[in-house]
């Protein structure tokens, strides 16, 4: 059944990774199991405080070079400040601006009041400076190591512009639908507008705190410093850890210190148990990203002695009193409860020490430094009335590879100032030329201030292969000089590369997109195509494959594609076409009682011949037939070779007729289980392509020659066939060939039938073959190795009807009997004992796992009766 927890999630992908997290791809779970869609309680789990690390995980899982590199930063350091060559902390405070993002329904919304949020940015500058009440409950042993009464230079401010330089509150509110199942399932859709969330504001500006649906499963999530993308930098808070409204708020963690703990982590700590279960792990550890810490604030992974926190053996729950030991800190002052950085409920929290203050200030003041230069704290100028811009290029994508020749712009035209925008000028600079045929661009419309609207713009040629710099901006916004012309322009980059030839091939042996192919993820969310090499290896005894874990993440309908590079088709005839050959392996997941709706999961083929601006769908599987080994309701890994099926779906001319194509392998999610894909091949289907698709005498048993020998042969290939030879060898010998002028279109067959024959008594062996196919084109067959077929048949000798065998001799068969075997699998056997003597035959159909039979298994002796 399915289990929605996504600690629970997460924490699988720890223990798998406990004995391989030194190689460089993404994982799967070794035992996969679904999230439950049971009903929750409505307490949080003490357990469920924090997901960062777990989303850490996540994120290494997508970016295996981001977990080589967290491998290697375990023994490097940042240069010490040079004026003492210890870390300088600076003693100056620094306010960092902050949007709070609440994402709810129209309930949520009236219940977190600004009164609330203010409440909460309050509680965390209290907090921060050291100045809460509280921080007398550290233990007394602690006092000296205690960041109090201002030692921390961390303070934040409700930001009074937002990401347009607008005046704001630093309230963000987005009525939404998304619900706990949803977040917990995948944490980031809080983080898009296109995921029913908030996009962030510019995360180089302000800080971002996202506060959403997240039921019991967890209270906060944290970026660590130079790890996620860009634009998820920040926390999310569930309602139930946020300030302190009791309408909302979980009891036991209402005074606002989720975010505070989740804070800890965006600058740079970890938990003060070292987020594993022993005595082994220091929490003072190097960060995994791009930002590496001095010596001086960050000590080797197992030098537990380093920093001014004591060595703790786990995570402390609930809200205990007094002093405290545990395995790893056995004697007092014990184990440091009251830290931000462990799980206890709120009224236990009081304290960071100075070694994180200093630590976290020199995260900001390195790593994060652009929020000190930030002018979010300021209000800005009044707005001007007239002011205009492009505020993204949505086509092309900044940095893609391009076939074709041309791109068509499309962009957003966004309106600054107060006065509505009703016309302007769209300009395009290309490669440092201003304004290419079809430009400017007049535009008119109506958009008050702040509104956006896309604008599709002429065609611009980009044939040279080359990189391509667009520049596109505004100008005379309402006929008018715009009032502040350093905001009007975007920039894109795309890189136009020759088209491939064909053949296309991927293997994914070497990485998941050689030159030229895509990984594309345009939901922006947790799952994409991976690469990974299960044990028995992949398809055909490869080692790599690629891979979609539709069995871990449950938000539906989200799609992924590999996209191959365009690909050259000039040349090709009318009567042409491609083959895209692949190999498939994958489990359907068959619901649970408790589960929710599943559609299951699907594979598509689709093919644009217009660079990506229309894609046609050629081939298609979804569940159950997408299923190439059955169904399970455990995760699907690793495949057996025998569950792997090669496809060979054909592009036809209607597509490629155009000069050049790319091909799309999208998976669809439907919660299902993981799709397997491997050894993508895109050829030209043989023009000359002779085939024997069935023999159709001599049977399996013959028992009156002569007989005359005869097959099926059909026209496989792209071209009319005049005329082919067919031939044959019996037992070994010498070819019997004979050529007939016989016409076939393509995709026809027909039936050829050779001079009878007279074979031996006993077995023989016969292959039948066809060649040389005569079409317009020169050359030979195409695929020669579909031009064979042999039968292994048995011709019967005369002998008397009167036949009494018991299968005591020591020849199976025995002389003049033979076994029918067509599949070679199970076959009768002799063994012992026999009804009423020592042996007897038998066939074991009781360990054969296989159900579908090509023939029945046959013991014949025969007779010949004259």
């Amino acid at each position: 059944m399915k289990n929605f927890t996504y600690l629970l999630l997460a924490g699988l992908f720890i223990l798998m990774l406990t004995d391989v997290n030194a190689q460089s791809e993404r994982f799967l779970h070794p035992n996969g199991v679904k999230p439950v869609s049971v009903s929750q309680p409505n307490r949080i789990s003490p357990e469920n405080r924090c997901g960062t690390m777990q989303s850490l995980e996540e994120y290494f899982r997508a970016n295996p070079d981001a977990r080589a590199m967290a491998e290697r930063n375990k023994t490097l350091f940042a240069p010490e400040n040079p004026s003492n060559g210890q870390n300088q902390r600076v003693q100056t405070v620094i306010t960092v601006p902050v949007v709070f993002h609440i994402v709810g329904n129209a309930t949520r919304q009236s219940q977190v009041t600004d009164a609330d949020i203010l409440w909460q940015l309050n509680k965390l500058n209290e907090d921060y400076g050291g100045s809460n009440a509280d921080s007398t409950n550290a233990a007394y042993g602690f006092y000296p190591v205690r960041a109090y009464n201002g030692y921390c230079q961390i303070r934040y401010c409700m930001a009074q512009r937002n990401a347009l330089d607008l005046p704001s509150n630093g309230i963000e509110r987005v009525v939404s639908t998304l619900n706990g199942t949803q977040n917990c399932g995948n944490n980031s859709l809080v983080k898009h507008t296109a995921s029913g969330g908030a996009d962030s504001w510019d995360p180089s500006r302000f800080l971002n705190i996202w506060v959403g649906e997240f039921g019991p499963c967890l209270l906060g999530v944290a970026t660590f410093p130079g790890t996620g993308p860009a634009d998820e930098q920040g926390l999310i808070v569930s309602y139930e850890g946020f300030s302190n409204n009791p309408a909302y708020v979980d009891p036991s963690f209402a005074l606002g210190r989720t975010a505070a703990h989740e804070l800890g982590h965006y600058w740079g700590l970890y938990h003060i148990w070292g987020d594993e279960g022993g005595c082994s792990t220091s929490d003072f550890r190097q960060l995994p990203g791009t930002c590496l810490l001095p010596a001086s604030l960050a000590g080797a992974s197992n030098d537990v002695a380093f920093g001014d926190t004591p060595n703790q053996a786990a995570q402390t729950t609930n809200c205990p009193s007094g002093m405290t030991t545990d395995a790893c800190a056995t004697s007092a002052p014990g184990k440091m409860y009251q830290n931000y950085m462990d799980y206890t409920e709120d009224a236990c929290y009081s304290m960071f020490t100075k070694m994180q203050a200093d630590r976290m200030q020199w995260v900001l003041d390195n790593c994060r430094a652009s929020l000190k230069t930030s002018n979010g704290c300021t209000a800005p100028p009044p707005a001007a009335g007239n002011d205009a811009r492009i505020s993204v290029i949505i086509n092309p994508v900044n940095g893609t590879n391009i076939g074709c020749t041309t791109v068509t712009p499309v962009v957003t035209i966004q309106n600054l100032g107060t006065n509505t925008l009703t016309s302007a000028k769209i300009n395009l600079m290309l490669n440092g030329t201003p304004n290419p045929t079809g430009y400017p661009v007049s535009w008119t419309g109506s958009l008050t201030q702040g509104q956006s609207a896309n604008v599709t713009l002429p065609v611009v040629n980009v044939a040279a292969i080359q990189t391509h710099v667009l520049k596109i901006y505004t100008t005379l916004p309402n006929g008018l000089t715009d009032a502040n012309s350093t905001n009007d322009t975007a920039t894109s980059s795309v890189i136009r590369i020759a088209p491939s030839a064909l053949p296309v091939v991927n293997g994914f042996e070497s990485t998941l997109t050689p030159v030229g192919w895509s990984n594309l993820n345009p939901n922006n969310d947790g799952l994409s195509w991976f690469r990974f090499n299960p044990t028995g290896g992949a398809a055909g005894g490869s080692v790599w494959a690629a891979v979609a874990d539709n069995y871990d993440f449950n938000v539906q309908n989200t799609v992924d594609d590999i996209v191959t590079p365009v690909i050259s088709t000039t040349g090709l005839l009318a009567n042409d076409s491609l083959l895209i050959q692949f190999d498939l392996a994958h489990k359907n997941y068959v619901p649970g009682p408790f589960d929710p709706p599943i559609q299951g999961d699907s594979l598509k083929i689709l093919v644009t011949n217009n660079c990506g601006a229309t894609w046609t769908t050629i081939w298609a599987k979804g569940d159950p037939d997408l299923a190439t080994a059955g169904s399970s309701q455990a995760l699907y890994n690793p495949p057996a070779q025998s569950d792997w099926r090669t496809f060979k779906p054909a592009i036809g001319n209607n597509l490629f007729g155009a000069g050049q194509i790319q091909v799309a392998f999208r998976n669809v999610n439907g919660f299902g289980n993981v799709t397997w894909l491997d050894n993508i091949n895109i050829v030209m289907k043989p023009r000359k392509d002779m085939q024997t698709t069935a023999i159709v005498r001599p049977n399996n048993t013959e028992c009156a020659p002569p007989f005359a020998p005869s097959i099926t042969v059909r026209n496989g290939g792209g071209e009319a066939v005049s005329a082919f030879k067919t031939g044959y060898i019996l037992n070994g010998g010498a070819p019997f060939i004979q050529v007939n002028n016989i016409a076939l279109a393509p995709g026809a067959s027909t039936t050829v039938t050779f001079p009878a024959i007279t074979p031996p008594v006993g077995n023989n062996t016969i292959k039948l073959f066809v060649a040389d196919p005569i079409t317009p084109s020169t050359g030979p067959d195409g695929t020669p190795s579909n031009d064979t077929l042999t039968r292994t048949f048995f011709v019967a000798s005369s002998t008397v009807p009167n036949v009494v065998e018991g299968f005591e001799g020591a020849t199976f068969p025995p002389n003049g009997w033979f076994r029918i075997n067509p599949d070679n699998a199970i076959t009768w056997q002799r063994t012992t004992p026999g009804k009423t003597s020592s042996f007897s035959a038998f066939v074991n159909n009781y360990d054969y796992a296989t159900n579908v039979y090509l023939f029945d298994y046959q013991l014949i002796l025969l007779v010949q009766i004259h």
